[in-house]
């Protein structure tokens, strides 16, 4: 189920990063001196729509009710049979403000557009970071329930060695009998 949940968290920030690059984009069209004011104004609805977007999905991300990347939220997994046998994944807040992306950040002029490109390169490093520990927590749990695969197939090949009885002794020694 940890996979899981982190596996969900991970498939928004990845569409969240797809249209961070496409709001990039925008402001790199935006920011060239061959558009007009209305051609940058279009520009601009797009990139208002993206940034709101975003938003959303920071909020509608959750699993069983729980907001995933809407705040900053340690998620702690059992991994094994003992306390303290833990994975945690820490998630930060994926929403505009965590990601520093104010209603200021507008792309309507060429400088207000290459101003913007600072901004969008920062909360793209702070998705792909963020995606980052959660693969890592994927992948820390994904070995876990290996390992503790291995565990419970080689204790029952122990216990079996132990328990099953070997039926051509047991049949020789009736037959002695």
């Amino acid at each position: 189920d940890g996979i899981n949940m982190m596996q969900t968290a991970e498939g928004a920030l990845g569409e969240t990063s797809n249209m961070l690059q496409r709001m990039r984009e925008l402001a790199v069209q935006s920011a060239n001196g061959s558009y007009s004011t209305v051609q940058r104004g279009y520009l601009q609805t797009e990139f208002d729509a993206l940034s709101s977007q975003i938003g959303k999905i920071a909020t509608d991300t959750k699993w069983n009710d729980t907001s995933l990347i809407a705040a900053t939220a340690t998620f702690t997994y059992q991994a094994g049979k003992d306390t303290g046998q833990t994975v945690a994944v820490t998630v930060g807040p994926m929403t505009l403000a965590g990601l520093n992306l104010t209603a200021a950040i507008t792309i309507s002029t060429t400088t207000t557009a290459n101003s913007s490109l600072a901004t969008l390169d920062s909360a793209i490093g702070l998705v792909n970071s963020q995606r980052a520990t959660i693969g890592a927590g994927i992948n820390q749990m994904t070995y876990s329930v290996d390992n503790l695969s291995n565990i419970a197939a080689n204790a029952s090949a122990s216990r079996s060695t132990i328990m099953d009885t070997d039926y051509a002794t047991a049949s020789t020694q009736l037959s002695k009998t």
